[in-house]
């Protein structure tokens, strides 16, 4: 699978678990996933990662310690 950059306007293909090193493509910046590669903008964006609703549950399990970002 792939995306559009919304950077370039370039697709891009998404993270590939087996083949992608995940400290390459992402880090956590509490509760938002944040991409540090195209790879990881597109994955975080065609994926819905930082959608505002799952943010927020992240952040509620981040307060109750149960998330560790």
């Amino acid at each position: 699978m792939a995306g559009l950059d919304p950077n370039t306007g370039e697709i891009v293909r998404l993270f590939h678990p087996r083949h992608d090193r995940w400290e390459e493509h992402f880090e956590w910046d509490g509760p938002e996933l944040k991409a540090l590669t195209q790879i990881g903008r597109v994955t975080i964006l065609v994926l819905l990662i930082n959608d505002p609703e799952v943010v927020a549950v992240r952040k509620a399990l981040c307060d109750e310690g149960v998330f560790g970002a």
